[in-house]
């Protein structure tokens, strides 16, 4: 028999509430949910239900109510070098370079060395930014911008990268060619990857396997396992040229529109 593997993410009958001086709101009950070492999730559903609160528990920065996550069969209770948070706001501080910008994560850690900076400078060429190195946020394109927080975000060597509307503020254009670029580089380089988004076409273009939620108190309404019929997978060509993609498409909004 096959040797069994360990997650890279188990979540286990997890529930979240939150409390304030006008009462407590439920945001996720009984959550359960197994993410494979270098699968690539996508979470969908209604604005407000709670996405970006799970991605917020896996990364350690809140704890749940009940329940418990466990990164690669540990516990967590705090954030951890083994995790990578891609946010939707670049946050990039317009005072330091693209080059001191990456190094951010690296400082924090105490990890900062030539070394280090040297493998940033090969992310950055890698990223499409190379003569960019000392120029600052204000003079970057979009794009380029969010090219720069994934270099930060891989910049530490993360297993797992938790992407929370990473695109969403870009335009049409930009957006499918960034999704494309991002979706390559995460794949050449194995990681796990889940990701939030409110954007259908985006979870099926770029996954393995998409997850819907209910609205709030969210739970697992629905799995999808992303199968396409493509010699070569990429978002671009997924979305042109695969022909289950509307199929999966027309399931997954009639699944979000009944529980909206």
């Amino acid at each position: 028999m096959p040797e069994a593997t360990t997650p890279a993410v188990q979540i286990t009958n997890v529930r979240m509430i939150y409390h304030s001086p006008d009462g407590e709101t439920e945001a996720l009950r009984d959550i359960s949910l197994t993410v494979k070492p270098k699968e690539f999730v996508s979470i969908v559903g209604p604005s407000g239900c709670g996405k970006s609160t799970l991605l917020s528990l896996i990364a350690g920065l809140i704890k749940p109510t009940s329940g418990s996550i466990e990164i690669e069969g540990s516990k967590v209770d705090g954030p951890s070098p083994k995790v990578g948070y891609m946010l939707q706001q670049d946050y990039l501080f317009p005072w330091r370079t693209v080059m001191e910008n990456a190094l951010i994560g690296l400082e924090i850690m105490g990890k900062r060395n030539r070394q280090s900076q040297r493998r940033v400078g090969e992310l950055l060429s890698a990223y499409g930014l190379t003569g960019f190195e000392n120029h600052y946020p204000r003079q970057l394109s979009g794009g380029m911008r969010q090219r720069v927080a994934l270099v930060r975000t891989m910049a530490t060597n993360p297993d797992i990268c938790l992407l929370d509307e990473p695109f969403g503020a870009l335009d049409y254009q930009t957006r499918l060619f960034i999704e494309e670029e991002v979706g390559r580089i995460l794949r050449e380089n194995e990681k796990t990857v889940i990701l939030v988004t409110h954007d259908i076409s985006e979870a099926i273009a770029m996954s393995d396997r998409v997850i819907v939620l209910s609205k709030r108190p969210a739970t697992i309404i629905a799995e999808h396992q992303i199968e396409l019929g493509l010699k070569t997978r990429s978002a671009l060509s997924a979305r042109n040229e695969a022909p289950e993609f509307k199929t999966y498409f027309r399931q997954i909004w009639k699944e979000l529109d009944v529980h909206a």
